[in-house]
C-alpha cells in the first residue's frame, strides 16, 4: 500500500470561500486556472479546496443542497479537483458543518440556545452571519448526502471537515428529545459541576459528536476506502463544544488554525504531538494580521517564518490560510508572500521525519474533565468561554519551562503507560482525577519518578464526587479554600531557600485563593499559608489603603513534600504556576527543581524569548536540537553568542548546523556538551550526530 499523502507533505494551502451569493457578481471573476497558479507560485504541494463553507452553498452542481448562484452551473469544484491534480499538488476536499443555508430554509433543524435564540441571532456578536444547525436532526443526514455527492463524484486524497462541534449548548427540540430518550433525564438547566446529570449531559454532547463525525467517515470511506478524513481539531480544550479525546483520534490526524500567540502556538503544537492519530499534526495559519477577521493586512514575513518554524520544531507541518474575494480573485501578493517563506522551509525538510521521540524531562498532564470551574455552579445554562482554572494553569506552567529551556510536552492519558519516560510530572489545578490515573501516577513515583500538583488537583472524580483515592497519591484533605482571592505563603524552617528571600514577616503574595487541606505526619510541610491582617472584601476596616499586607498566620499547609516508594510528590495549595511576577515564577521553578533528582537535560542562557526543542531520530543515530526566537514585538531583536548545554547520553561525536551542514565546535564536560550560537535571529536547527 502506498504511503499516505500527508507523510511527505510539507507546504500547504487552504484558502476560505465563505461566499454568499445574494449579489450576482458574487464569484463572477472566479478563474480556477488562476487559482491554480497562484497555489502553485507559492509551492504548495496539498491544496485544501472548499466544497462548500459555513454559508452552506455548494461550490458543485449538488443534487442535495444549493449550488452557489454566481457560478451558473459551472461545476468550479471539478475544475480545481483536475486541475490541481494534474499540476502535481494533493487534493483535499474541505467541507463544513455549518449552513447559513440550511438554517434559513429549514428551522426545524436549528440550534437553540437556553434563551430561545437561533445561531445566527447571536452568535461571534455578528447577527446574521453565522446559521449552525443541530446534528441532532434530520441535517444529519443531509450532510452525508453531500459527503456521499463529493466522494462519489470527485477523485481527491482526502476529506477536510470544519467545525463539526457544538457552538452552542444547543436545547432544541431533537436534542431534549435525544437526551430524555437515551438517560430519562431532562436537559439541566443549572451548571453544576457535582451534578451527575450536568456530567451526564455534556458526555452526551460528547458522544453525540463522535457519532456524527463516524458517520462521516464510514460514510467517506464505504465510497473511498482508502481516503484521509480529517477534522479542524482547533477547539480543544473547550469541553463545552462536546469535543473530545476520543473524538480526535477518529480523524486520521490532527490539525487545525488555532491561535497564534507565543504561549498559545506552542502549547497547542505540544498538545497536538501528543494526541493526534498519526504524525505529523498539522497548523494551519491565517496569512492576515491578526486572523480571519483581517481580510487585507497581511502578516509580516518574519512573523510568519515564526509561526512556521513554531509548527516544526514541534513536528508539526505546516500551511497557509487565505481569503478569497466575493468576486472570486485572489491577491498575488500573498502567494509571493509565502513563496518566500516556504523556500526557507524547503531548505529542512530532509532533516524532518514524522515518527521522533523528544527528549523531554518535565510532562504537564492535561484531561478534559478538569476543564471546568466550580464557580459557575449555580448560573442558569449558558455558553461557557472562559478559561478554566486548569487550562489557565496548565498554561503558565508551560510559559515557565519555555522561559527557562527546560524540555517538556503536554500529556494526556493517551500518554499514561509510558510515564516512565518523564522525570517530572506536572498536575496543574487538575481538579477530576480517575482511579487509572491516580494508580497510573502513584506507580509513577513509585519507581522513582517526581510529581508536582496543585490547588485542586484530585478535587472530584469523573462522576462529580469528592474523590477519596486522592489521599493515596497527595496524603492530604481537601476541608475547604481560602475566601480570600490575595494570600501570602511564607517558608518553614530549613525550607526558606524555596521562597528565597520571603519569610514570614515578609511572605510571598500569592495572588489566588488558596485549598485548605490537612495532611498526614509523613509528609512535610515546607511552607504555610498567611493571610491578609484584614480581609480584602471588607468594607469596614483595612490595614492599608493601598494594598492588603500580610499579618494572619496560619497553620494550614502552602507546600507539602511527600515521598512515596523512590519517588516525591510535592504539592502547592495555591497554583502559583498561573502567576507571572518575576519572584512567583521563580518560587514555581524552585519547587520543580527541589523533587528533581538530576539535573535536566537541556540548558541555556539564553533570554526568555528563546524557545528550545530537541528530539531524538534514531533512525538517522543523531539529535535535532531546535532554538526559535519568538518576541512579542517584531521585527526580532537578535541574540548574541547564547551557550546551550545538553546531557551527553548518546556520545555525541559531531554537531552540525543546518541546511549548511557546517560543522559546530563544542566542549564535553561533566556529563554535558556544550556549544555557542553566535546569532540567532528567528530560528536555527543543529544535528547532534551520535
Amino acid at each position: 500500500m502506498a504511503e499516505k499523502w500527508y507523510k511527505n507533505s510539507f507546504r500547504r494551502n487552504l484558502i476560505d470561500m465563505h461566499i454568499p451569493d445574494w449579489n450576482k457578481d458574487f464569484f463572477k471573476k472566479f478563474d480556477s486556472q488562476k487559482y491554480i497558479e497562484m497555489l502553485k507560485l507559492a509551492d504548495v504541494d496539498t491544496a485544501y479546496v472548499y466544497a462548500n463553507s459555513c454559508v452552506g452553498i455548494c461550490n458543485w452542481p449538488t443534487k442535495t443542497g444549493h449550488m452557489h448562484e454566481g457560478l451558473n452551473g459551472r461545476d468550479i469544484l471539478i475544475e480545481l479537483t483536475t486541475g490541481l491534480r494534474d499540476a502535481g499538488i494533493n487534493v483535499i476536499v474541505y467541507i463544513n458543518i455549518w449552513s447559513k443555508w440550511a438554517y434559513d430554509n429549514y428551522p426545524d433543524w436549528r440550534c437553540i440556545s437556553p434563551e430561545g435564540l437561533g445561531s445566527a441571532e447571536y452568535m461571534f456578536n455578528q447577527p446574521g452571519r453565522y446559521g449552525v444547525c443541530c446534528m441532532n436532526s434530520p441535517y444529519k443526514e443531509y450532510v452525508l448526502k453531500l459527503v456521499t455527492e463529493l466522494c462519489e463524484g470527485y477523485d481527491f486524497l482526502g476529506l477536510w471537515v470544519d467545525m463539526i462541534l457544538w457552538r452552542t449548548m444547543c436545547t432544541c427540540p431533537h436534542c431534549r428529545e435525544r437526551f430524555k430518550k437515551e438517560t430519562g433525564l431532562n436537559i439541566p438547566t443549572v451548571i453544576d459541576w457535582e451534578n451527575p446529570d450536568w456530567l451526564k449531559f455534556l458526555r452526551k454532547r460528547e458522544e453525540w459528536v463522535e457519532e456524527f463525525f463516524d458517520s462521516i467517515i464510514n460514510t467517506a470511506k464505504g465510497i473511498k476506502p482508502d481516503i484521509t478524513v480529517m477534522c479542524n481539531s482547533s477547539y480543544y480544550p473547550m469541553r463545552i463544544l462536546g469535543q473530545s479525546l476520543e473524538f480526535y483520534r477518529k480523524g486520521e490526524f490532527i490539525g487545525g488554525d488555532f491561535n497564534t500567540s507565543r504561549l498559545q502556538h506552542s502549547f497547542e503544537c505540544k498538545l497536538f504531538n501528543s494526541v493526534t492519530a498519526n504524525k505529523p499534526f498539522e497548523f494551519l495559519g491565517s496569512v492576515m494580521e491578526p486572523a480571519l477577521n483581517e481580510h487585507t493586512i497581511m502578516k509580516s514575513e518574519e512573523k510568519l517564518q515564526i509561526l512556521m518554524f513554531s509548527c516544526l520544531m514541534n513536528n508539526g507541518r505546516y500551511g497557509f490560510i487565505d481569503a478569497i474575494d466575493p468576486s472570486g480573485t485572489l491577491n498575488p501578493m500573498v502567494y509571493k508572500r509565502m513563496k518566500k517563506i516556504f523556500d526557507i522551509e524547503k531548505q529542512y525538510e530532509k532533516y524532518l521525519e514524522n515518527d521522533v521521540d523528544f527528549c523531554s524531562d518535565i510532562g504537564i498532564y492535561t484531561n478534559l474533565e478538569s476543564i471546568m470551574d466550580p464557580k459557575d455552579n449555580g448560573q442558569k445554562l449558558k455558553d461557557l468561554w472562559d478559561e478554566t482554572p486548569h487550562m489557565t494553569a496548565a498554561k503558565g506552567a508551560a510559559l515557565n519551562l519555555i522561559e527557562r529551556h527546560i524540555p517538556f510536552e503536554i500529556l494526556t492519558r493517551y500518554d499514561l503507560k509510558k510515564l516512565e519516560k518523564y522525570k517530572i510530572l506536572i498536575l496543574p489545578d487538575l481538579y477530576v482525577l480517575n482511579e487509572e490515573e491516580i494508580d497510573e501516577f502513584i506507580d509513577f513515583v513509585r519507581k522513582g519518578g517526581c510529581i508536582y500538583a496543585s490547588g485542586h488537583t484530585g478535587l472530584y472524580d469523573e462522576n462529580g464526587k469528592k474523590n477519596k483515592m486522592i489521599k493515596e497519591l497527595l496524603d492530604l484533605e481537601y476541608v475547604g479554600e481560602t475566601s480570600e482571592e490575595i494570600t501570602y505563603i511564607r517558608p518553614c524552617e530549613k525550607s526558606e531557600s524555596l521562597l528565597m528571600h520571603y519569610s514570614m514577616e515578609h511572605p510571598l503574595t500569592v495572588n489566588l485563593s488558596q485549598m485548605l487541606v490537612k495532611t498526614a505526619d509523613d509528609s512535610k510541610v515546607l511552607a504555610k499559608i498567611t493571610l491578609p491582617l484584614v480581609h480584602p472584601k471588607d468594607t469596614t476596616k483595612f490595614a492599608s489603603a493601598i494594598s492588603d499586607p500580610p499579618g494572619k498566620h496560619t497553620d494550614y499547609p502552602a507546600v507539602i513534600l511527600r515521598e512515596i516508594g523512590r519517588g516525591k510528590v510535592i504539592y502547592s495549595a495555591g497554583s502559583i504556576e498561573r502567576l507571572r511576577k518575576d519572584d512567583q515564577t521563580e518560587v514555581f521553578i524552585n519547587l520543580i527543581k527541589a523533587v528533581s533528582k538530576e539535573p535536566f537535560s537541556i540548558y541555556s542562557d539564553a533570554p526568555k524569548c528563546v524557545e528550545i526543542t530537541m528530539y531524538d531520530q534514531p533512525q538517522n543515530n543523531r539529535l535535532v536540537l531546535n532554538l526559535l526566537n519568538f518576541q512579542q514585538q517584531l521585527p526580532n531583536i537578535p541574540v548574541y553568542n547564547s551557550k546551550v548545554r545538553v546531557r551527553n547520553d548518546k556520545n555525541i561525536r559531531r554537531i552540525l548546523h543546518v541546511p549548511d551542514e557546517t560543522e559546530v565546535t563544542f566542549k564535553e564536560e561533566q556529563g554535558f556538551i556544550e556549544f555557542n550560537v553566535p546569532k540567532l535571529e528567528i530560528f536555527q536547527m543543529y544535528l547532534l550526530e551520535y
